[in-house]
């Protein structure tokens, strides 16, 4: 009897302890695709789509999602899928390398893994990951928790002070001011340690139905980071007394700055068709105020 108690207290707790950690709730049960590492004799198991198939997903309690795709080898040369959160469509896009390692248990040909590492804003948020190409593709979607940063990022709208022009854009009938770089590009000072949120969209032409850009940042002149992004055009979003262009979907970027003076400069070869949003983390300011 002791050990029938002891059998059912334990499987309580384990079963509350995967109630709290558990991080990644799907919203029904997927089809596995299972991998074998020749190399570490593991095997791994990934989530099958089909084209135009998609997964959806509750996260809670994480602050960073990492996401694992690879492909069943073909002709191709490259695949996309959508990740869709917080009302943002962002389009990945990836090139095809052959594993030397991996394979299916049934011995079909599997490309290396891509990783995509996307930094969570809400303790729950909602995620949905779409099929773009002609073949199946293979998703592991993994959760982990920073021990420096597992907390809510609270974020408040920042101005950049140098910039070509800006325009009002309007989601939802809230209005968003939003800042194109021109030539000079966009010029930000800040003062760390702070997070920085770059929302950056495209203005697409009528007749366009996607987009895909760069941009770069140069932190005292120096290459900090660049960043390429397939958008769509939004459904929601619209440009205030601008009737020949419509936004494209946003893309969140984060950077964390350490401490001290930055001298950020935001430049695209898109010019006046690319727009930018800013926000900081607010706990930045308040340190400061202090």
């Amino acid at each position: 009897m002791r050990i029938k108690l002891f059998s059912i207290f334990m499987f309580v707790f384990g079963l509350s302890f995967v109630i709290q950690a558990g991080q990644i709730k799907y919203d029904r049960e997927y089809k596995k695709f299972p991998i074998f590492n020749k190399k570490n004799g593991k095997i791994i198991n990934y989530l099958i789509l089909q084209p135009d198939e998609k997964i959806t997903f509750n996260t809670i309690g994480i602050d960073t999602l990492m996401i694992f795709s690879r492909i069943i080898l073909n002709s191709k040369k490259s695949y996309s899928y959508e990740l869709i959160s917080n009302g943002t469509q962002r389009t990945v896009k990836k090139k095809i390398k052959s594993s030397r390692v991996s394979k299916g248990l049934n011995g079909e040909k599997v490309s290396t893994y891509s990783k995509l590492r996307y930094i969570l804003e809400r303790k729950k948020e909602k995620f949905e990951i779409k099929n773009l190409s002609s073949s199946s593709i293979l998703i592991k979607v993994k959760a982990t928790n920073s021990k420096k940063n597992n907390h809510k990022i609270e974020y408040i709208k920042f101005s950049p002070h140098s910039y070509e022009n800006d325009v009002t854009l309007v989601v939802d009938n809230k209005a968003y001011t939003y800042y194109s770089s021109g030539s000079s590009g966009i010029q930000l000072d800040l003062e760390g340690p702070i997070v920085l949120k770059i929302i950056s969209r495209a203005l697409l032409e009528k007749e366009d139905k996607k987009v895909s850009y760069n941009f770069k940042i140069y932190k005292d002149d120096k290459l900090l980071e660049g960043f390429s992004e397939n958008a769509l055009k939004s459904k929601k979003a619209t440009l205030q007394n601008e009737k020949n262009k419509t936004p494209s979907t946003g893309d969140v970027n984060i950077i964390k700055l350490s401490k001290g003076i930055h001298h950020l400069r935001i430049e695209s070869e898109l010019n006046e068709n690319l727009i930018f949003n800013f926000y900081i983390s607010k706990s930045s300011v308040e340190i400061r105020q202090e």
